[in-house]
This record gives C-alpha cells, structure tokens and sequence, in this order.
C-alpha cells in the first residue's frame, strides 16, 4: 500500500479544491494512505512515504525540492497544478505524450513509474528546476506578480504591455560550447531564456527539444537590433513551441550571466544579483 505525504499550498484559492475534486477520490479507490500537511516540514516527522504530492504552483516546489537534495531523499514528486505557471507538470505531461488539463495532471498510476529529472546550481548554491530568465520574459513575469488572481492570463496581458516598451538590457553571457570551448556573447539582450524543461509555463513551450533528465541547459535569446513585430511573433509563437525560428539557440553545461540592468529570475523568483553563474547540478530528482 503506497503511503504518499500530500502537500497543499492553501494561499492558491483552487488547491484545496483540485485536491478534493481529482486527488482524494483516486486516493481512497486505490486504498492509498496520505499524510496532508501544508509545508514540507512534515517530511522530517516520518520516513516511510513513497512520494510527494504537492498541489499548488511551481513555487510550492521549490522548498521541496531543496529539502529532498539537501537531506539526500529519494522521495519521488508528483506536481499537480493550481498556480499560474505549472511549468513543471505541463513539461512532466508533454515528455509522457499526455495532454495537459486538470484531470490528466491528477491521474495517479497504479505503479509508481518515474522520470529523472535534471537540475541547475547557480552561484554554488542555489538550486534552479525550471528556468531561469531575463529580459522580457522575466519583466512579463514579475510585474504582473499581483495579477496572480487571473491565473495565465496574466502573462497575456503582461505580453501586451511590454511588447511596446522597447526595453532591452547589457548582458555579457560566457558559455562552453559542445567542444569545451568559452564563447563569450554581448550586446542589448530583449529576451533570455534558460532552461530544462520543455515548458516554463502551460502556454510557454520555451524549450522543444528539451527533456527533463538531459543534463543540458538549454538556451534561447534575442538581441538588438530587433523590430515589435519580430517581437510580436515570437510570443504568438511561444505557446506551439515555433518561435526557435526567431532566436538564437545554444546547448551547454555551464554559463555566466552578467547584466546591466533588467532582473534575473529563477523559478520565477527574483534574484538579487547581476552575475550568475550557472551549471548542471550533480543531483537529480524523480517525478512520478
């Protein structure tokens, strides 16, 4: 009997909901066990789960996922969405070739069947799952923080706005190439994406070539000189996975980041810093 720790991030006003609609009744026909808590300290109280599941957004997995790779836990996590971004879940659905929507992210197998999955370290400490941006994809990201409330179509709108700033930032980015070489890239950056997952939101397929356990951080961005309409048509395209066409797109294991302005973001939280450095982490964690 499989004995799962369930946590649910009750300041997302559709998780308790989700969890009772399409969790609890799989749980109880499959005669599981589950231990309900609301933040991962639970998970030093009992050593006898067989996975996490966490409902809410890829920002409840973030403390999950420090404390199964700092406690060495071999915990595997389900992520069932009720955020804004759910990156994590529609990239979990798309590598099983499953499409994405509530009661498909909810499906609890009969056998746990896991999947690797690949994670960044930046600055020798902090750990990276889904992506790190900058550019107007992170000024999309942050400034419409307090329109959580309308779930996905606050990047719509966020879109929309910032489509007509004009805004582009000074970055130096170092990386090694496929043959161990540095190459070093300047200029006036408008957008910059990093990334493992083949999707860093449900309406974002940044990344078609990606999958979770490659080992391989991918990277797309886009310099000046740009027009709108060029813009325009990558975040049309963003959501079919065709706007590569449009981008530069680099593979690597490791890469420095230094900026003049904009912000960096990581998991869709901002980073107080100018200069990242960034690599594979040695660990990696199961989904199921």
């Amino acid at each position: 009997m499989n004995h799962f720790l369930i946590i649910i991030n009750k300041n997302l006003i559709n998780s308790e909901k989700i969890f009772n609609q399409y969790v609890l009744p799989q749980l109880k026909k499959k005669i599981c066990n589950c231990t309900i808590a609301e933040n991962i300290d639970s998970i030093f109280y009992f050593n006898d789960y067989d996975g996490i599941i966490a409902i809410g957004g890829d920002g409840t997995l973030v403390p999950i996922i420090y404390t199964i790779v700092n406690h060495n836990l071999l915990l595997p996590i389900r992520h069932i969405p009720a955020g804004s971004g759910n990156g994590l879940s529609r990239s979990f659905l798309h590598e099983k070739k499953i499409d994405y929507n509530i009661e498909n992210a909810c499906i609890l197998d009969k056998e746990i069947e896991t999947i690797d999955m690949s994670l960044f370290i930046l600055n020798n400490k902090q750990i990276s799952f889904l992506s790190i941006t900058w550019g107007i994809i992170s000024d999309i990201d942050f400034e419409t923080e307090w329109m959580r409330y309308l779930g996905e179509y606050r990047f719509t709108l966020g879109a929309i706005y910032f489509l007509y700033s004009n805004q582009s930032y000074y970055g130096q980015l170092d990386y090694l190439d496929e043959n161990n070489k540095l190459i070093t890239i300047t200029g006036e950056f408008i957008y910059f994406v990093a990334s493992n997952t083949s999707h860093i939101s449900t309406n974002a397929y940044s990344m078609p070539f990606s999958k979770l356990g490659d080992d391989i951080i991918h990277i797309t961005y886009l310099k000046k000189p740009f027009n709108r309409f060029k813009l325009l048509q990558i975040l049309l395209s963003l959501s079919e996975g065709t706007h590569l066409k449009y981008l530069h797109y680099i593979k690597t294991k490791k890469f420095c980041l230094k900026t003049n302005g904009g912000r960096i973001m990581s998991d869709g939280e901002n980073i107080d810093t100018n200069k990242i450095d960034v690599e594979i982490h040695p660990k990696k964690i199961k989904l199921f």
